[in-house]
């Protein structure tokens, strides 16, 4: 039985400036002196159970579907190995059967409880978040794009056009359904387009980019659902922004809300949310931006400028340790020190600009790297990783790869999976306790 829900939620409101929020410590370089910027109104709203309703990817934006995962609850929770390499395939195979995408790159992970929240509105980049109850969108074409160019350049040339799609999945992790804290989606084909989109500036550890806010002109006609009791087995597809302009469903706004109605002894809510971009070569026409073909080495100087800004990249990149994710942190507190220079200068996902240059800048990377004293930066990395009560400032834009969910760190984590340390993890975490 369908059960609608009546409550509030935070929109935009227009007040003649551009909003902004900063989810780090501001620095007095920072160009805003307050946190945070932009108007709010609180809009009593009607969440319709879509349950009873036909909703798909393409008009809707977002979409239902079913999906059994081999991951208990308690894997969510303390195996970070197992949702890389087993969760991230299941999710790519639903990606892919779901919109027809021929290849999918998972690239990013969060799980959210109430009660088990390790982070705060200052630290996103934790294992386990609260509930985001503001309208929002994770993305905007420019930061959307931004990303394609990352993601695809670790691909054949092929996946460089047709049609991309950066989209995120949602599931209950719980064996018990959701009656609380709900994840409501807005049906894009009830906006007004551009009228009701505002740009907002997010500031976080190392990066700034654009979000989608929604304003509360044209609130009285536009359409929000969410999935009640959704179960273990049940996936909420949702759009962040789909390159394809003819298509009424390209990017969901979203935010968790609250049933004024629901039991006080309520469970709370346990959810993971995987974000991932899919790709369409065949697609015509190309709806994709344009790739800038990599420079290769020219030789003599050109060979040294290269190394030299790769070597200042990874030095930088570890002075904000911190900010990696577990399996990262792993990466770097295990690795011998010869594997990790080469790993780093293999540069399988092009951070440092490294991965189509010859074998001589390659090997002058390994030789700055030693001169430098790599080893000694490693040292205080890992240092850094055993002080449980360390707290940094994390502020590392020149390395970021993507920004906002795949810091460099992922970087370390891919490049560990890539040669087979998922197998060694828990061996590692068990030595490392």
């Amino acid at each position: 039985m369908a059960k609608d829900i009546r409550t509030t939620i935070n929109y935009r409101q227009e007040d003649g400036t551009r909003p902004f929020a900063y989810v780090r410590e501001r620095t007095p370089e920072d160009v805003h002196k307050e946190d945070y910027g932009g108007s709010h109104a609180a809009v009593e709203v009607l969440v319709k159970d879509g349950r009873s309703q036909q909703l798909s990817l393409d008009i809707h934006s977002f979409q239902l579907v079913k999906q059994e995962t081999k991951l208990s609850t308690d894997d969510f929770y303390t195996s970070p190995e197992k949702i890389q390499k087993d969760y991230y395939e299941e999710i790519a195979e639903l990606f892919k059967k779901t919109t027809g995408a021929e290849e999918v790159i998972v690239f990013h992970h969060q799980i959210r409880n109430a009660e088990k929240n390790n982070g705060s509105i200052k630290n996103i980049n934790t294992s386990i978040q609260g509930y985001a109850q503001s309208i929002h969108s994770d993305s905007h074409p420019a930061h959307s794009q931004d990303l394609f160019k990352s993601m695809s350049s670790r691909l054949d040339k092929k996946y460089h056009t047709g049609r991309f799609l950066y989209i995120n999945a949602w599931r209950n992790i719980s064996e018990t359904p959701i009656v609380n804290n709900h994840l409501a989606v807005c049906d894009e084909t009830s906006l007004v387009s551009p009228d009701d989109y505002i740009t907002v500036d997010l500031f976080g550890q190392g990066y700034s980019i654009q979000q989608y806010g929604l304003l509360d002109r044209n609130s009285a006609q536009h359409r929000w659902y969410y999935f009640s009791n959704m179960k273990k087995d049940e996936v909420l597809l949702f759009k962040q922004w789909d390159s394809d302009p003819s298509l009424s469903g390209r990017v969901t706004f979203h935010t968790a809300i609250t049933d004024p109605n629901a039991p006080k002894d309520t469970p709370v809510r346990e959810s993971i949310e995987v974000r991932a971009i899919c790709f369409f070569p065949e697609h015509k026409p190309n709806t994709c931006p344009i790739m800038v073909e990599e420079k290769v080495d020219a030789g003599g100087d050109a060979d040294e400028k290269r190394a030299r800004e790769a070597v200042k990249k990874i030095f930088s990149s570890f002075d904000y340790v911190s900010s990696f994710p577990e399996s990262a942190k792993l990466w770097v507190k295990s690795t011998p020190l010869e594997r990790m220079i080469q790993d780093l200068v293999t540069d399988s996902q092009n951070h440092f600009n490294l991965k189509s240059a010859n074998a001589k800048t390659k090997a002058r990377v390994s030789v700055l790297l030693q001169e430098g004293k790599f080893d000694e930066k490693v040292k205080m990395a890992r240092a850094k990783l055993n002080n449980k009560n360390n707290q940094s400032s994390i502020s590392f834009s020149n390395v970021l790869p993507v920004a906002a969910g795949c810091a460099i760190g992922w970087t370390m984590g891919y490049l560990y999976y890539q040669r087979g340390g998922k197998d060694q993890i828990k061996k590692m975490t068990k030595s490392l306790r």
